[in-house]
C-alpha cells in the first residue's frame, strides 16, 4: 500500500487553493447570471422609485447628492490605465473595489434618471421637439440597468463616462436650479449646461482622456452641447413649469398674469 510522507501532504496542503481564490472563481462563473438579474431588479427598483417618488420636490436635493457620489466614484475610474490593463479590463473580470465602484457609480446614476423622469414627462409637449430629450433620458435609465454592459463601457470607455455624467447633471442642475432662483429656462438652461459642462472637466483633467484624439472629441462634443443649450433651449422641456390646463379668455391682467374671464368649450 502507497503511503505519502509528511513533506508530501504540506506540499498537497500548499497547493491547495485559498478561500480568497475559490470565491474569486465563483464569483467569475456566475458573475454574468447575478448582474443579468440584478439588472432586471434595477429596473424594477427604478420603476418603484417613478411611482413612490413621483415629483416629490423634497428629494431633489437628494439627487444632487447622488450626484456629487457619482462624481466622486466616477474620478476612480477616471485615473490613467496603461495598454495592458486596458486589455485586462476590457476581456477579465475587475477586483473587488473597482466593482463596488461601479455599482455605486451605476445605482447613484439609475435612481437620479428614474427620479428625474417624471418631472421631465409632465413639462414634455408630446407634439413638440422637445419630447426628443426626454426620450433620451428614458433610454438612459433603461440602459443603466443593463449592468454587464454599462459597467464595462464605464471601465474602458472614458469618454462615454463623462458625457453620461455631463448629460445626467445637466439635467438634474436644470431641474433645480428654477427651484433655487427665479430663472427663465432660456437663461436657465444654459447656464445649467456650463455647469454641468464645467463639473466633468475635473474628470477629463484627472488623466482619463488620455489621447489627442479623445480630447478632440470631448472638446467637440463640450462645443455642440453648450450649443444646442444655448441655441436651442426649447428643445428641452422647461421643468419643473408645465401645462396644466388651455383656457380661452379676452383678456389677461397684466399684473397677476390672470384671466379676466374663461370663454366656454363653444368658442
Amino acid at each position: 500500500m502507497a503511503t505519502t510522507s509528511a513533506p508530501d501532504r504540506v506540499l498537497e496542503r500548499g497547493s491547495a487553493p485559498s478561500v480568497r481564490k475559490r470565491l474569486r472563481r465563483y464569483w467569475v462563473r456566475h458573475r454574468a447570471l447575478f448582474w443579468t438579474l440584478h439588472s432586471l431588479w434595477a429596473l424594477g427598483i427604478g420603476i418603484v422609485v417613478i411611482i413612490l417618488a413621483r415629483e416629490r420636490y423634497g428629494f431633489v436635493p437628494w439627487v444632487i447628492l447622488f450626484l456629487v457620489i457619482a462624481w466622486a466614484s466616477t474620478l476612480f475610474f477616471g485615473r490613467r490605465l496603461t495598454a495592458a490593463k486596458e486589455r485586462a479590463a476590457t476581456v477579465g473580470v475587475p477586483g473587488l473595489r473597482a466593482e463596488v465602484t461601479s455599482y455605486l457609480t451605476r445605482a447613484m446614476y439609475q435612481e437620479t434618471l428614474f427620479f428625474l423622469l417624471p418631472f421631465y414627462w409632465y413639462s414634455t409637449v408630446v407634439e413638440s421637439a422637445n419630447i426628443g430629450f426626454t426620450a433620451l433620458l428614458v433610454g438612459l435609465a433603461v440602459f443603466s440597468c443593463v449592468d454587464l454592459v454599462f459597467d464595462r463601457w464605464l471601465r474602458t470607455l472614458p469618454l462615454f463616462g463623462l458625457v453620461f455624467f455631463a448629460t445626467v447633471a445637466f439635467a438634474a442642475i436644470n431641474l433645480l436650479l428654477p427651484m433655487l432662483v427665479p430663472l427663465d429656462p432660456a437663461i436657465g438652461t444654459p447656464l445649467a449646461a456650463v455647469v454641468a459642462v464645467g463639473s466633468a472637466i475635473p474628470l477629463a483633467m484627472r488623466g482619463s482622456i488620455a489621447g489627442r484624439r479623445q480630447k478632440i472629441g470631448l472638446a467637440l462634443l463640450t462645443i455642440g452641447f453648450l450649443a444646442l443649450a444655448v441655441g436651442l433651449p426649447r428643445l428641452v422641456p422647461p421643468v419643473p413649469l408645465r401645462l396644466q390646463e388651455a383656457v380661452f379668455t379676452t383678456s389677461i391682467d397684466e399684473s397677476s398674469v390672470v384671466p379676466a374671464d374663461t370663454l366656454g368649450p363653444s368658442v
